[in-house]
Parts: structure tokens; C-alpha cells; sequence
């Protein structure tokens, strides 16, 4: 048995390697070694850049036509595809006899060319694709390689190529590329004359070129498909995968909806007030909602498609505006997006929400990114241009019967932005916002007190009221305690910020006048804090290795009761107290290696606490786990058994986990 090695070079040349290969068998294992090094057989010439992608078939292109030859698909940068095909003789070892199993082989030139090195190849004109490209001798057969054909039809680099089996349908082989000219190609030889050419096209990207690369503007890096060809999927430059299947009776492909979901570390992550969807953002600079399908998620709208990576985001707990947004990325600016109706649709027709008809009143239908822009402006202020320019993609109109497709979330899914918040001087790293909606917190990128700061917002003058001062380094993580009374946060200097306020209960909103700032509350980094339920307790989880409870009286002192390590010393990056059950606070914890752990304190008495479960390494994260988050109707509930929360992590993935008691 030979093997031969094909490999595609920046020298624009497909290097040939061979090698015997021996089966050995004993009484334990059947093991398949190489009996000598891979020797050198020559190389093709006829690409003009580096080559991107190989595909063998063996046997006829065409199931009516008996032989054995293996034809060899490449791509490459010159934005071609070229068919090799490799005839070849079996070579008899005892007196070196060539035993013919193609008679259209002439021999007696090959023996001529047997021992041709490399750099005396023997090639053809381009035009001409029946002289021989190649002649070699591998340990045990013999083979010329001819240009089978030229395939020219992409505008920019192939970027992979795939040999599409014949079947009841189709009795010629099919070849499937994929380009970065947002191009997915199925080519097929004519049945008469044997020319190859595109007979199918394919593409979903969307988006406006010269756009975020979260909108996958610059077209596919790799393909696939299923066994018999009738499934296609491209991979898209920004990460995206584009699924088409072939209808059969109606002799077209159809896109279909198929996974999709970050690809750079998620930061942070947020329910929606009533639990209809969970929010995510993430370092590849898009904001994107998710929302359950019957017993499935799906991605449902894409948000934001931002220039900047995106570090935090809250959603508003205000029951009169209750699908609106804050996010912050890099950049001093807070940006503020209120739902579209096309997007609520979703939600309603899709996704079975209950969502009062009230809320479609006087909002704005959706919205679209203006080319080089960063605000999502609403799609009537398009102008005659914009409109051909979308329309010109081609990206069908959502009508909600299934989840939707990566150019729809691209081009149709977009919240309108409806306000800049405007004061900080450094990137925004995290937000809260109180539970009745009226103050939004943040802070920034900071390394002194000035820009270690908290700003406080009144989200219904969309003003800046106030700076809490007392952090030394930048603020990671903020939270309001449920009682709207108590504001911490937690920094890189590893200090607790603790501040309180009078409480209202009309429109005016009331500073924080008291403060107390926990230096050296842990031995490192504090990266979370979470309040319990009911107020009384609150959690910080550390790059010590370390949780710690604390409770706080009057004078804003804190003290801690309790100090976990759940991870053996291991980082723990984020934490949430959730729902009581059975008099036992829940408290969600996360590491930097990417497991969960869930604990449960008794309530009155701390001492008693212990592990309730971990979570399967099978279902952890890969890397750090970055935010945990309860859904609202997990910890407003008293009857139901099963509890739901998520996690992101720098793995690129979001998680959405049941815990049944």
C-alpha cells in the first residue's frame, strides 16, 4: 500500500510526497506503520498564489463511466479551482515489471520519466489539459498527472474546496467551494461536453462592506457538507455558520436556520425584566438577544453591531419601558436602544411572549447602520441610496415562521439607538441599574481616583447627577441591593465601595450621601458581588481563590461571616445569590478554569452552608467564566421546583442551565 501526501505551499505549488505502508498484526493490535520516510515526488505548477484547500475523490466523476483514477480538487488564492486527475500503474516488485491497469497509459514513455526530480516537472500548456502535468514513481506504482480542468468563477480567494458524491439524482461528481468573495459555488460538468461551470450560487451575509466584522462582511473561510451533498454549510469570516439545504422536488436550496453565537470572550450578560430573553455582549463587538423556541434557543435579534468590543450591558427594570438597553464598550460613551417592532413580532409570533400590544405604540418598526457609522439610526431616515444598496443584497424580509438567518439578524434585527450618555473618560467596564429603573451606575477604565469614579444617572433626564468617589483603580463589578437603599462595588485595588441613599417612593431621586469604603477587603483582585435576597448578606468572589459573606449595619461596616473556597484556590471570577428555597439562600459561583459550583446558606444561620452540585465538566466552560445571572422568574417565584440561570464565559459561549430541587 502507498500513501501519498499532497501539500499546498505559499509558493503556489502542490508538493507530492509518498511513502509505503506496511500492516503489522499481533495478538493485541492491529497497527499500520510507514516503512521508509516520505520521499519527495515532484510538484504541480499552475496556481499563481499560495493554495488554500484540497479535495480527493477516487474513482469515475461520471457513475456511468467504470474507472479507478483519483482526482485531486485544489483552491487558491487566485480565486481558481483546479481538477487533477492521477492515473497510475501498479509496479511488480520481484523484477520491476509494470502491470498496467490502464491501458490508456503509455508506459513506455513513462519508464523515460520515472526518476524526474522536482525541478525537471514536465508541464503542459494551460489551455491544454491533455498532456501530462506530472510523471512519478512511488514505492510501489507509478503515476502521471494530468489538468483535468479549470474552474473560474470566484472573484476572490477560494478558501475551500469539497468533491460532492454522485447519487440517484446526480450521476456526475459535483464539486462545492466556498470564497471569500461571499460566494458559496456548486459546479458541475456539462453531460456532453465534460466543461465544468457554476450551476449553483450561493450566499447569506448581509451587512454593507466596510461594516463591523460582527455583520461577516468578508465572506466564508471554510465549508462543509453532509454524506449525499443535500446539506451545504459555510463558515464565515466574523464566525457565523450558513446552513442550505436542497429541496429535491422543487430543485432549489433554501437557507436554513442554524447555530450561531459569539466568537471572542462574552463579558456580560442580562435578563429581560419578565424573562422573556437573555441579552449578551461580547468582545466581537456585537450585542445579540436570545430567546427559547418551544423547548429551544434561538438567537432572535442582533442588537447592536458595534466598532468597539463591547464590555457590560444592563436592561431596564422599569415596567414602563421594560425592553430598552444600556450598554458600554470601549469607548466613553453609554449608548441607550429601545426594542424595534419587528423584533417584538418576534417575540410574540415566534417565540410565544406575552407582551401587552401597549408596547408598540409610537416605536420605531427597525432600524439599520449607517455605512462607516456606529449609531443605529431607525430605517425611515434612510435615504433612496441606503434603501437600493440593502434592498441590492438580497436579504429576504423576515415573516417569523422560523428563527432568523444570519444576514436577517445582520440586517433586520438592529434596536434603533436613542441616546448617548456622555461623562466618562475612560472605556466603560460595568453598569447596574436600580430596580425601579430610575438610576443607572458605571464606571470606567481608570488607575487613579478621578477616573475610578461611579457615575450616577437619572434615567429619566438621561443626565449625569453625581460622582462616588473613593476606588483607587478601576471598578469591575456594581450592584443596587433590591431594596434600591444600597449601592457596592467591587475593584482591581481590592477595596468594597459601599454607599447608601434615602429611598422614595415618588419621581425625585435621591443622592447617596453615605459611604464607606473596605480597603483590602480580600488579598487580591475582586472581580464580583452579588446582595442576597432579602438584603442582609452580601458575597465577593475573588482572584484569592476566596468568596466572602459579609453583613453590614447602620454605620455601613462591613464584616465578614463567612469565607468560602470552593475551587481549591482557583480564581473565583464571578458569583449570584438567587432564589430561597427552603429557608436556604442559592448562590451561583465561577472559576477561571470554567467550572460552576452552586451553594446554599441557610439564611439564619450562615454557619450552616454546604455544596448543593456542580456542574458537569461536560457542560462547564472551557476558560473563565466571566458573569452568572438568575433569570427574574427563577427569583420571584415561591412554588416552582426548577430554577433557571446562564453564564458567559471567554470560552465564546453563553449557557443557559436548569436547576431542578
Amino acid at each position: 500500500i502507498d500513501i501519498l501526501l499532497f501539500i499546498g505551499s505559499v509558493d503556489s505549488k502542490i508538493h507530492i510526497r509518498s511513502a509505503a505502508l506496511n500492516k503489522i498484526t499481533n495478538d493485541y493490535i492491529n497497527q499500520t506503520i510507514t516503512t521508509n520516510y516520505f520521499l519527495s515526488n515532484g510538484c504541480l505548477i499552475g496556481h499563481d498564489e499560495w493554495i488554500t484547500s484540497f479535495s480527493i475523490h477516487r474513482g469515475s466523476l461520471d457513475s456511468n463511466i467504470n474507472n479507478d483514477y483519483i482526482y485531486l480538487a485544489s483552491g487558491a488564492q487566485d480565486n481558481k479551482i483546479r481538477i487533477w486527475r492521477l492515473q497510475y500503474t501498479k509496479l511488480q516488485s520481484n523484477n520491476n515489471i509494470i502491470i498496467s491497469v490502464d491501458e490508456s497509459i503509455d508506459t513506455d514513455e513513462e519508464e523515460d520519466l520515472l526518476d524526474a526530480k522536482e525541478d525537471d516537472v514536465i508541464l503542459g500548456s494551460e489551455e491544454n489539459i491533455s498532456e501530462s502535468r506530472l510523471q512519478f514513481r512511488s514505492p510501489n506504482y507509478s503515476w502521471i498527472v494530468y489538468l483535468e480542468a479549470l474552474l473560474i468563477g470566484h472573484e476572490d480567494w477560494v478558501t475551500s474546496v469539497n468533491f460532492i458524491p454522485t447519487s440517484n439524482k446526480y450521476n456526475n461528481i459535483r464539486i462545492f467551494s466556498t470564497s471569500m468573495d461571499r460566494n458559496m459555488i456548486i459546479w458541475s460538468p456539462d453531460s456532453i461536453s465534460g466543461v465544468w461551470s457554476p450551476v449553483i450560487r450561493m450566499g447569506d451575509i448581509g451587512g454593507t462592506l466596510g461594516g463591523s466584522v460582527g455583520q461577516n462582511l468578508l465572506g466564508f473561510v471554510s465549508g462543509s457538507l453532509n454524506r449525499d451533498g443535500s446539506i451545504l454549510l459555510g463558515l464565515g469570516y466574523g464566525g457565523s455558520f450558513h446552513l442550505w439545504q436542497e429541496n429535491e422536488l422543487e430543485n432549489r436550496w433554501y437557507p436554513q436556520p442554524y447555530i450561531t453565537g459569539h466568537f471572542a470572550s462574552v463579558n456580560d450578560i442580562a435578563w429581560q425584566i419578565d424573562g422573556h430573553y437573555l441579552l449578551s455582549v461580547s468582545s466581537d463587538q456585537t450585542c445579540r438577544l436570545f430567546s427559547s423556541v418551544n423547548t429551544n434557543w434561538y438567537e432572535i435579534s442582533r442588537p447592536q453591531i458595534h466598532g468597539y468590543n463591547i464590555n457590560c450591558l444592563v436592561t431596564s427594570t422599569n415596567k414602563n419601558s421594560p425592553y430598552t438597553i444600556y450598554s458600554g464598550s470601549d469607548e466613553k460613551i453609554i449608548r441607550v436602544f429601545d426594542i424595534p417592532n419587528i423584533v417584538i413580532e418576534g417575540l410574540v409570533k415566534l417565540c410565544n411572549k406575552n407582551i401587552d400590544s401597549n408596547v408598540s405604540d409610537d416605536r420605531i418598526y427597525k432600524a439599520y447602520i449607517p455605512e462607516l457609522g456606529l449609531s443605529n439610526k431607525a430605517y425611515d431616515l434612510m435615504n433612496k441610496q441606503e434603501k437600493q444598496d440593502q434592498e441590492s443584497r438580497g436579504v429576504a424580509v423576515i415573516n417569523w415562521f422560523q428563527p432568523p438567518l444570519e444576514g436577517q439578524l445582520a440586517d433586520h434585527t438592529i434596536w434603533p439607538e436613542v441616546k448617548k450618555l456622555f461623562g466618562h473618560i475612560n472605556d466603560v467596564m460595568c453598569m447596574d441599574i436600580s430596580n425601579d429603573g430610575k438610576i443607572l451606575v458605571s464606571a470606567c477604565k481608570a488607575r487613579d481616583t478621578r477616573g475610578a469614579s461611579v457615575i450616577v444617572w437619572d434615567l429619566n433626564k438621561m443626565i449625569k447627577i453625581q460622582d462616588l468617589p473613593g476606588h483607587e483603580s478601576t471598578v469591575v463589578s456594581l450592584k443596587f441591593s433590591y431594596n434600591n437603599k444600597y449601592l457596592v462595588s467591587a475593584g482591581k485595588d481590592r477595596s468594597i465601595g459601599l454607599y447608601s441613599r434615602d429611598v422614595i417612593s415618588s419621581d425625585q431621586v435621591n443622592l447617596f450621601t453615605n459611604s464607606n469604603i473596605k480597603k483590602s477587603a480580600h488579598k487580591r483582585i475582586i472581580w464580583d458581588c452579588s446582595w442576597s435576597l432579602d438584603d442582609k448578606l452580601l458575597a465577593t468572589a475573588s482572584r484569592d481563590g476566596t468568596c466572602k459573606l459579609w453583613t453590614i449595619n447602620e454605620n455601613l461596616d462591613l464584616n465578614c461571616v463567612l469565607t468560602i473556597n470552593p475551587f481549591n484556590s482557583l480564581s473565583v471570577t464571578s458569583l449570584s445569590f438567587g432564589p430561597i428555597v427552603n429557608d436556604n439562600l442559592l448562590l451561583l459561583l465561577g472559576s477561571e478554569s470554567g467550572n460552576i459550583s452552586i451553594w446554599q446558606v441557610n439564611k439564619e444561620n450562615i454557619a450552616i452552608n454546604n455544596l448543593l452540585t456542580t456542574v458537569s465538566l461536560n457542560f462547564s466552560h472551557g476558560s473563565v467564566v466571566k458573569r452568572l445571572k438568575w433569570n427574574p422568574k427563577s427569583i420571584n417565584t415561591t412554588s416552582s421546583h426548577n430554577y433557571q440561570f446562564a453564564s458567559c464565559s471567554e470560552d465564546h459561549t453563553v449557557r443557559i442551565f436548569t436547576l431542578n430541587i
